[in-house]
């Protein structure tokens, strides 16, 4: 059958307007920030939002159906405004899309890809056990200078591999069956904390705290919603820093850009409530038993190499400038949630808990860079850059 003919004019509306799910999954979102979280002006990770045809209004040019205000064509207005009017106010369906739990997102993402990997290994494992002897997937050559393979050996050989294959295709699906089951988990999690947001908004403010710890929201992020009535219940406004540290002003400074109205009051709250960021000093008696025993060889390189003080001359800057890489390189609504568990955990007088959570996973992915002098790694510990989704899963778990 010859196909019919296609103007060019539908070719242009069906290439701008023809937007699967898959298509935003897969383009400039969170899948590929996954990745790199470190790409300026991303906007909150924002996506087009198409709206379909009205059937109830035919015209001949495409453009009028457009939900883009780049497609209306000059000097014509329609019901939807003209092209100079922008002043378009999202409904609470739209923002919610918008302030959606990212984080999650991006773990789901990440675990997709390793599931995808872990299956073309199968795929790869299930082709080398169906080829026959023989052939190019044949392990390794008989050296020369050994007499022929027997039979008996060659046929053990044989079997052996198989075993092995057999075992390594195991390995592989087991692996595919816990990842499937993590992102089961982390959906189902994340939809139950949604449920119970939901009756949180209904509660009076008195009780609007309490219901939080009751029902262990604290690290599941503030509805965007409730954000600011939250703010103003757990922050106190007589807080006040007189004398702080010069590296904890250049997270001021990094606050003031992502907050813009109300940094000095959370900076004040969070460093009056937390003794890490105020002295350096660790607020867990054991602090150093569990240095040297999750990271021993660094402790000892700190301690006894260097001469220098775990707390104040590494662990305190550490964490601070994690925290400035989190503010000024992190995603900005992935950085309001992980200001949100801070802000809650300062009034439940838990933020120091919280650090001594962060710095353990801030080594765990680093702690190979920190084994030069004095210098250099004061210099590794300006350049940390952290897997923030990563981050707050871990604060959850």
């Amino acid at each position: 059958m010859k196909p019919s003919f296609i103007p060019p004019s539908k070719k242009l509306y069906r290439s701008r307007h023809k937007i699967t799910r898959d298509d935003l999954w897969k383009s400039l979102t969170v899948d590929d920030l996954t990745l790199s979280v470190h790409e300026p002006n991303i906007i909150d990770y924002a996506v087009p939002v198409l709206q379909p045809p009205d059937a109830s209004r035919r015209t001949t040019w495409c453009s009028d159906q457009s939900s883009s205000v780049f497609s209306v064509i000059p000097g014509v207005e329609s019901e939807a405004g003209s092209q100079d009017d922008l002043t378009f106010k999202p409904n609470d369906d739209l923002q919610n899309l918008m302030f959606r739990n990212y984080s999650l997102d991006s773990l789901i993402l990440s675990n997709k890809k390793r599931i995808s990997e872990h299956e073309e290994n199968v795929r790869t494992l299930k082709i080398v056990s169906e080829e026959p002897a023989g052939s190019k997937y044949t392990t390794c050559a008989r050296p020369h200078n050994l007499p022929p393979m027997p039979t008996t050996e060659r046929a053990q050989h044989g079997s052996t591999i198989k075993e092995l294959v057999k075992h390594a295709e195991h390995v592989e699906k087991l692996e595919v069956q816990k990842l499937k089951f993590e992102n089961r988990r982390l959906v189902r999690t994340d939809l139950e904390s949604q449920k119970r947001w939901d009756m949180i908004k209904h509660v009076s403010q008195e009780d609007i705290l309490i219901e939080v710890r009751r029902n262990n929201l604290i690290y599941h992020g503030i509805p965007w919603q409730m954000r600011p009535l939250i703010y103003d219940l757990c922050l106190m406004k007589d807080a006040r820093t007189e004398h702080v540290a010069p590296f904890l002003d250049k997270w001021r400074v990094k606050l003031d850009k992502l907050l813009e109205d109300r940094s000095d009051e959370i900076f004040a709250n969070l460093c009056t409530r937390s003794k890490w960021l105020t002295t350096g000093k660790a607020s867990v008696a054991n602090f150093y038993e569990t240095f040297e025993s999750q990271f021993e060889a660094l402790y000892y390189h700190i301690t006894v190499i260097l001469r220098l003080d775990p707390t104040r001359d590494f662990i305190w800057p550490l964490m601070v400038e994690t925290l400035c890489d989190v503010v000024e390189n992190g995603p900005r609504e992935l950085s309001m949630r992980l200001l949100d568990i801070f802000i809650l955990t300062s009034y439940y007088h838990e933020l120091d808990s919280v650090l001594d959570r962060i710095w353990p996973f801030v080594l765990r992915n680093h702690s190979y860079r920190f084994f030069g002098s004095q210098e250099d790694i004061n210099k590794s510990i300006k350049s940390v850059h952290i897997d923030l989704p990563l981050l707050l899963q871990w604060l959850k778990s």
